[in-house]
């Protein structure tokens, strides 16, 4: 009898290596920022839940990028040949930590924006007056100025 049960257990192991298992994840990548996944396979198709949260990118057969957009949540699907399972979790997309990005300034009525790290530069966003763009422009001109020594 031991000679059958090593070629059942042979037999068994052999089976799961074939079967590759499904990747099964949740992602956390914070808002315009992104991270890669490799499969076991090539992909043959992918579906995001929600694309207004995050977006996924084939950079090669095996190897997806995930963005963050905005923040959310969102499931994503990717199948690979056969319509098989490669890979289903939940992508989180977070705002960026406290203490480091962007910060709005407000002075009156009049919001104006800044990246700040050890020190805040201001500049423009969309939502900005063409007042606030003009001087969040001016500034950075003239820190490229100084910084070249022209």
């Amino acid at each position: 009898m031991p000679k059958l049960s090593f070629k059942i257990s042979s037999a068994l192991i052999a089976i799961s290596m074939a079967a590759s298992p499904v990747l099964a994840q949740s992602m956390n990548i914070e808002v315009d920022q992104s991270t890669s996944l490799r499969l076991p396979s090539d992909a043959s198709g992918i579906v995001v839940g929600n694309p207004g949260v995050a977006d996924v990118i084939v950079h090669e057969p095996r190897v997806l990028l995930f963005i963050g957009k905005s923040v959310g949540t969102s499931s994503v699907l990717v199948v690979g040949k056969g319509g098989r399972k490669l890979y289903s979790g939940t992508i989180r997309v977070s705002s960026a930590p406290a203490g480091r990005g962007v910060v709005t300034i407000q002075r009156g009525a009049a919001l104006s924006t800044a990246i700040c790290e050890s020190r805040c530069v201001q500049v423009g966003t969309p939502e900005d007056s063409a007042e606030e763009a003009q001087k969040a422009y001016n500034a950075a001109r003239a820190r490229a100025t100084f910084t070249s020594g022209k």
